[in-house]
Protein backbone atom coordinates (compact mmCIF):
# COMPACT_ATOMS: atom_id res chain seq x y z
CA UNK A 1 0.00 0.00 0.00
CA UNK A 2 2.54 2.56 0.60
CA UNK A 3 4.43 1.95 -2.11
CA UNK A 4 0.65 3.56 -3.92
CA UNK A 5 1.94 6.44 -6.07
CA UNK A 6 -1.36 8.45 -4.36
CA UNK A 7 0.28 8.30 -1.03
CA UNK A 8 4.09 8.37 -1.92
CA UNK A 9 5.71 11.57 -0.02
CA UNK A 10 2.70 12.28 1.69
CA UNK A 11 2.77 12.48 5.49
CA UNK A 12 0.56 12.96 8.08
CA UNK A 13 2.83 15.65 9.71
CA UNK A 14 5.52 16.70 11.65
CA UNK A 15 5.70 15.05 15.57
CA UNK A 16 5.48 17.60 17.85
CA UNK A 17 8.91 18.39 19.64
CA UNK A 18 8.89 17.83 23.36
CA UNK A 19 8.00 21.61 24.47
CA UNK A 20 4.85 21.19 22.96
CA UNK A 21 3.16 21.15 26.09
CA UNK A 22 -0.07 20.32 26.30
CA UNK A 23 -1.89 21.91 23.44
CA UNK A 24 -3.81 20.61 20.95
CA UNK A 25 -5.88 21.12 18.07
CA UNK A 26 -8.63 18.94 17.18
CA UNK A 27 -9.75 19.27 13.77
CA UNK A 28 -11.84 16.76 11.38
CA UNK A 29 -10.84 16.47 7.52
CA UNK A 30 -14.30 17.35 6.61
CA UNK A 31 -14.00 20.29 7.81
CA UNK A 32 -13.35 23.41 4.95
CA UNK A 33 -9.55 23.24 3.32
CA UNK A 34 -8.83 26.48 4.33
CA UNK A 35 -9.91 26.23 7.64
CA UNK A 36 -7.63 23.14 8.28
CA UNK A 37 -4.70 24.92 6.82
CA UNK A 38 -5.00 28.15 8.55
CA UNK A 39 -5.71 26.09 12.18
CA UNK A 40 -2.22 23.99 11.30
CA UNK A 41 -0.06 26.92 9.54
CA UNK A 42 -1.46 28.38 13.19
CA UNK A 43 -0.81 25.57 15.24
CA UNK A 44 2.59 24.54 13.57
CA UNK A 45 3.87 28.37 14.66
CA UNK A 46 2.62 28.25 18.26
CA UNK A 47 3.99 24.55 18.81
CA UNK A 48 0.39 23.15 19.32
CA UNK A 49 -0.50 19.77 17.77
CA UNK A 50 -3.27 18.91 15.28
CA UNK A 51 -4.70 15.84 15.93
CA UNK A 52 -8.06 13.79 14.07
CA UNK A 53 -10.21 11.18 15.96
CA UNK A 54 -9.23 8.28 13.15
CA UNK A 55 -9.32 7.06 9.64
CA UNK A 56 -11.50 8.33 6.98
CA UNK A 57 -13.60 5.81 5.95
CA UNK A 58 -11.36 3.28 8.39
CA UNK A 59 -8.70 3.36 5.60
CA UNK A 60 -5.29 4.45 5.58
CA UNK A 61 -5.16 4.96 1.69
CA UNK A 62 -8.32 7.28 2.36
CA UNK A 63 -6.88 9.31 5.29
CA UNK A 64 -3.54 10.27 3.23
CA UNK A 65 -5.48 11.72 -0.39
CA UNK A 66 -7.43 13.66 1.66
CA UNK A 67 -4.46 14.88 3.41
CA UNK A 68 -2.95 15.35 0.55
CA UNK A 69 -6.22 17.03 -1.05
CA UNK A 70 -6.02 19.84 2.02
CA UNK A 71 -2.04 19.69 2.64
CA UNK A 72 0.10 20.40 -0.24
CA UNK A 73 4.17 19.68 0.09
CA UNK A 74 4.06 23.33 0.47
CA UNK A 75 1.98 23.45 3.75
CA UNK A 76 3.27 24.24 6.86
CA UNK A 77 1.81 21.60 9.53
CA UNK A 78 -0.40 18.55 8.89
CA UNK A 79 -2.52 15.85 11.30
CA UNK A 80 -1.94 13.58 13.46
CA UNK A 81 -4.36 10.66 14.36
CA UNK A 82 -5.14 10.50 17.92
CA UNK A 83 -8.41 9.01 18.82
CA UNK A 84 -7.13 9.21 22.54
CA UNK A 85 -6.98 13.14 22.66
CA UNK A 86 -10.24 13.05 21.90
CA UNK A 87 -11.41 10.24 24.62
CA UNK A 88 -9.28 11.92 26.99
CA UNK A 89 -10.59 15.55 26.51
CA UNK A 90 -13.99 14.22 25.41
CA UNK A 91 -14.31 16.52 22.14
CA UNK A 92 -17.43 16.21 21.11
CA UNK A 93 -17.17 19.30 18.19
CA UNK A 94 -14.64 20.47 16.23
CA UNK A 95 -12.89 22.91 16.23
CA UNK A 96 -11.52 22.74 19.69
CA UNK A 97 -8.46 23.93 21.09
CA UNK A 98 -7.05 22.10 24.11
CA UNK A 99 -4.49 23.55 26.90
CA UNK A 100 -3.68 21.27 29.52
CA UNK A 101 -0.78 20.98 32.03
CA UNK A 102 0.68 17.78 30.51
CA UNK A 103 0.07 15.59 27.39
CA UNK A 104 -1.98 13.07 27.19
CA UNK A 105 -0.14 9.61 28.12
CA UNK A 106 -0.89 6.66 26.09
CA UNK A 107 -2.96 4.18 27.87
CA UNK A 108 -1.68 1.23 26.40
CA UNK A 109 -4.64 -0.25 23.61
CA UNK A 110 -6.59 1.03 21.15
CA UNK A 111 -9.87 0.50 22.94
CA UNK A 112 -8.89 2.34 26.83
CA UNK A 113 -9.63 5.65 27.93
CA UNK A 114 -6.64 7.99 29.19
CA UNK A 115 -6.47 9.89 32.02
CA UNK A 116 -6.70 13.48 30.78
CA UNK A 117 -4.19 16.18 33.08
CA UNK A 118 -6.13 18.79 34.02
CA UNK A 119 -7.36 21.07 31.00
CA UNK A 120 -9.46 24.34 29.54
CA UNK A 121 -11.16 23.87 26.13
CA UNK A 122 -12.76 25.81 23.83
CA UNK A 123 -14.82 24.99 20.88
CA UNK A 124 -16.49 27.13 17.66
CA UNK A 125 -15.22 28.91 14.79
CA UNK A 126 -12.71 30.83 16.13
CA UNK A 127 -9.42 31.57 15.53
CA UNK A 128 -6.40 29.72 17.19
CA UNK A 129 -4.93 32.86 18.21
CA UNK A 130 -8.02 34.44 19.50
CA UNK A 131 -8.91 30.87 21.14
CA UNK A 132 -5.44 30.63 23.06
CA UNK A 133 -5.72 34.24 24.29
CA UNK A 134 -9.32 33.66 25.68
CA UNK A 135 -7.97 30.16 27.68
CA UNK A 136 -4.41 32.31 28.46
CA UNK A 137 -6.63 34.72 30.36
CA UNK A 138 -9.88 32.64 31.17
CA UNK A 139 -8.82 29.18 31.52
CA UNK A 140 -7.46 27.91 35.06
CA UNK A 141 -5.65 24.73 34.50
CA UNK A 142 -3.98 25.19 31.33
CA UNK A 143 -3.64 29.16 31.31
CA UNK A 144 0.43 28.14 30.82
CA UNK A 145 0.27 25.89 28.35
CA UNK A 146 -2.12 28.53 26.37
CA UNK A 147 0.10 31.66 26.81
CA UNK A 148 3.39 30.30 25.68
CA UNK A 149 1.49 28.75 22.65
CA UNK A 150 0.00 32.58 22.24
CA UNK A 151 3.83 33.95 23.12
CA UNK A 152 5.20 31.36 20.25
CA UNK A 153 2.22 32.14 17.52
CA UNK A 154 1.99 35.95 17.90
CA UNK A 155 6.14 36.39 18.90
Amino acid sequence: MMDDPALRGARLGPQPSADTGGVYVAVSLSMPPEALRQLARDAHRAGARVVIRGLVDGSFKATMVRVRQVFDDRSAGGVAIDPQVFKAFEVTAVPTVIAARSRVEPCGTLGCSPAAPAFDKISGNISLAAALKALAEEGASGQAAASAALARLTG
